[in-house]
C-alpha cells in the first residue's frame, strides 16, 4: 500500500513469539507453491489471448494488459519471497524495489477491473456503433493512464506501511466502485460473461483495509507481516480464478483453450493394428457349440462320398 501524502503510522520493532514465525514460513513456502501455478495459468492465458482476434480490440488489450500485470505480480512475489527464506528473516518486508513493484501491480489490478467494467458498459450503450468500429483506443488510452498512475503510486512509496487519508479514500472509492460494477453487470449484457472476475476484484479490494486497520491500531509487526501474506496468498489465488474464468467464460477463448490442449496432448502413431476377434458361434441350450469343426468335416466327408457313388 502507498500513498503520496506523508502521514504515516510508525511501527515499533517488537520481538516476535516463535510460533508466528513458523506459522510466517508454513505460508511463505505454500506462497512459493502457488506462485508458480498461477504464472502458468497467466502465460497460457496470455497466448490465447495474443492470438485471439475475434475479441473487440479494446477488450482484449486490457484483458491482454491484466495477464501480463498478473504475471509480474506473480514473478515478484517468487522472488520477494525466496529472498526472505534465504535471508532468515521472514517477517522482514523484503527489498523496497520489490515492494514498490507489489505496490504497481496491486494498483494496476485495482485499476483494470473498474476499466474492464466500464469498457462492457460502452459496449453495452453504444453497441450498435461499437461493434463496427473495432479499434483499440480505449484499452491503449486506459493501459497507458492506469500504468503511468501505477508507477506513480510505486516510486512516491517510502514504506510498504504507508497509511495516509488518501489511501483510505481510495479503498473506500474502490470497494464503493466494486459493488456498484457487480449490481449493474447483471443487468448488462455485454459484461454477464466477466460477472465473476468483478466479484473477485470486489473480494480482493474487501481485504486491503483488513491490512490499513491492523496498522492504525499499531498492532505489532509480525501480525501485519502474516497478514501481508495472508493477503498475498488470497490476491494471487484469485488472479487465477480470473485468468480461468476469462478463458473459459467466453466461448471464442474457450474454443482456443480447448484446441491448444488438444494440441499438447500425445497423438497417437497412424498405424492400423489387425485386432483377432472371436465370431460368435450358435449354442445349443446347454451352452455347448452347436457346430463344431469335427461335424462340419463329417458332413463334407458324406458329400464328397455320395458324390463319388454317383
Amino acid at each position: 500500500m502507498s500513498s503520496n501524502l506523508t502521514t504515516t503510522t510508525t511501527q515499533q520493532p517488537q520481538e516476535p513469539p516463535q510460533i508466528f514465525i513458523n506459522i510466517a514460513y508454513i505460508l511463505s513456502i505454500l506462497e512459493l507453491i502457488i506462485h508458480p501455478f498461477i504464472l502458468s495459468i497467466s502465460l497460457f492465458n496470455l497466448l490465447i489471448l495474443i492470438k485471439n482476434n475475434i475479441l473487440h480490440q479494446n477488450l482484449r488489450v486490457l484483458l491482454i494488459g491484466q495477464s501480463l500485470t498478473i504475471i509480474l505480480f506473480e514473478t515478484q512475489r517468487e522472488i520477494l519471497v525466496s529472498q526472505k527464506i534465504v535471508s532468515g528473516d521472514i517477517l522482514n518486508p523484503g527489498f523496497i524495489t520489490l515492494q514498490m513493484i507489489a505496490v504497481f501491480t496491486v494498483s494496476c489490478e485495482a485499476l483494470l477491473g473498474h476499466a474492464l467494467f466500464l469498457e462492457r458498459l460502452i459496449a453495452f450503450l453504444f453497441f450498435k456503433i461499437y461493434e463496427k468500429h473495432n479499434k483499440p483506443y480505449y484499452g491503449i488510452i486506459a493501459n497507458i493512464l492506469i500504468f503511468v498512475y501505477s508507477i506513480l503510486c510505486g516510486f512516491t512509496m517510502s514504506k510498504s506501511w504507508d497509511i495516509t487519508p488518501l489511501l483510505i479514500l481510495q479503498l473506500f472509492i474502490g470497494i464503493l466502485a466494486n459493488f456498484a460494477e457487480i449490481l449493474l453487470s447483471e443487468n448488462i449484457r455485454t459484461s454477464n460473461q466477466l460477472f465473476p472476475v468483478f466479484i473477485c476484484h470486489f473480494i480482493r479490494n474487501l481485504s486491503i483495509p483488513i491490512v490499513a486497520i491492523e496498522i492504525c491500531l499499531n498492532m505489532p509487526s509480525y501480525i501485519i507481516s502474516i497478514t501481508f501474506i495472508l493477503v498475498y496468498i488470497l490476491g494471487s489465488s484469485l488472479n487465477g480464478i480470473i485468468e480461468l474464468i476469462i478463458i473459459t467464460h467466453h466461448p471464442s477463448l474457450k474454443k482456443n483453450f480447448i484446441k491448444i490442449i488438444q494440441l499438447l496432448k500425445f497423438r497417437k502413431p497412424n498405424r492400423v493394428d489387425v485386432l483377432k476377434e472371436n465370431v460368435a458361434l450358435p449354442r445349443t441350450i446347454n451352452g455347448n457349440p452347436l457346430l463344431n469343426s469335427n461335424e462340419f468335416e463329417k458332413t463334407f466327408f458324406h458329400v464328397k462320398r455320395c458324390l463319388e457313388l454317383i
